[in-house]
């Protein structure tokens, strides 16, 4: 019997350690208008008329990026060097978008996105490089937890890098519904709770079976 036991134990912490590493996603858009109509919400939009970011940005810019011309402006950009820029939601938000300009300095391998949830797992999703360069609205919405931040690398760790431009960045906030649904959300058990009902189940189990 303790056999029995002690394996509705390993369940339940394999299940809980899964849970818990399983990181958050998101779905990605090129269209402004149907990221917008997935999203369902008012969004809030910066357009780097200035130094100054709108309530609820802030950001670390590296030292190849800077605010000029009313967009930011990013220079070479690899995968990690110079240290890529960082813009922070607070709170988080359910999804952001702008318009990617990749053509700067022709094909630098591309850009990915670096996205940081409030659950602290991470994420990646990629503007292709090539030919001809993506030039366009880019947004995302996420299909679990809020988002904290995004980090704009470079794709590549070695060459010229990417240069590009970013212009009109829009966030919002609110619990998220991701992937175009807009309606509400049925929630997902945190890993504590997943943990929590498998020993309970594990104990109910083992109180038919002596009863």
């Amino acid at each position: 019997m303790r056999k029995f036991g002690y394996w509705i134990a390993v369940g339940a912490l394999m299940l809980f350690n899964s849970s818990s590493a399983r990181a958050d996603t998101v779905t990605a858009y090129t269209n402004a208008t149907t990221w917008q109509t997935a999203l369902g919400a008012s969004t809030t939009t910066e357009d780097f008329s200035s130094s100054t970011l709108t309530t609820g940005l802030s950001a670390t810019f590296g030292s190849n990026a800077f605010i000029g011309s009313g967009v930011l402006n990013v220079n070479g950009q690899l995968l990690t060097f110079p240290t890529p820029s960082v813009f922070t939601f607070s709170p988080g938000v359910t999804g952001f978008g702008g318009i990617f300009d990749l053509t700067p300095g022709g094909d630098g391998g591309g850009l990915n996105l670096l996205i940081t949830f409030s659950n602290a797992t991470t994420t990646g999703t990629l503007i292709p490089g090539g030919t001809p360069q993506f030039n366009g609205f880019f947004g995302v919405i996420s299909n679990g937890v809020t988002i904290s931040s995004v980090t704009l690398q470079g794709a590549s760790f070695t060459g010229n890098g990417e240069s590009f431009t970013l212009d009109n960045l829009q966030y919002t906030g609110g619990s998220t519904g991701g992937g175009g649904n807009t309606g509400g959300n049925t929630g997902v058990p945190e890993p504590s709770t997943l943990l929590l009902s498998a020993l309970g189940l594990g104990g109910l189990a083992l109180k038919r079976f002596y009863s």
